[in-house]
């Protein structure tokens, strides 16, 4: 026998599945997120130089500031993309292998014991 909470799951993921597993949803709903995590770790990086606690690697750092500026920005935005669909397939498939293990759980005929 199933809980109301997992019959309401049962539901809730006939439902919404396909939607949820789908590249633009993983895309659209985890991207914000990760975005705001790469940058929040460039702005450390940043503040770190600023106040100058790594001095060889600032030194470097603006010698080609320009370009390498880029590259970091080109690096957070790809970092971002692999986080979000990452992070949502990893939940999408925990809740789809729930969802199969409750289906199967109500489908299963209740056994009694005949004495």
């Amino acid at each position: 026998m199933l809980t109301e909470k997992e019959e309401k799951f049962l539901v809730y993921w006939a439902a919404n599945r396909d939607r949820l597993g789908s590249l633009k949803y993983q895309i659209t709903t985890g991207l914000p997120l990760a975005l705001l995590l790469g940058f929040l770790y460039w702005a450390i990086i940043k503040l770190l130089f600023y106040f100058h606690l790594f001095g060889k690697a600032e030194m470097s750092f603006n010698a080609d500031s320009g370009s390498l500026n880029i590259i970091i920005i080109l690096g957070i935005i790809i970092f971002g993309l692999f986080f979000s669909v990452y992070s949502k397939k990893f939940n999408w498939d925990n809740n789809d292998g729930f969802y199969q293990s409750l289906l199967t759980r109500k489908n299963k005929p209740v056994q009694t014991e005949n004495t």
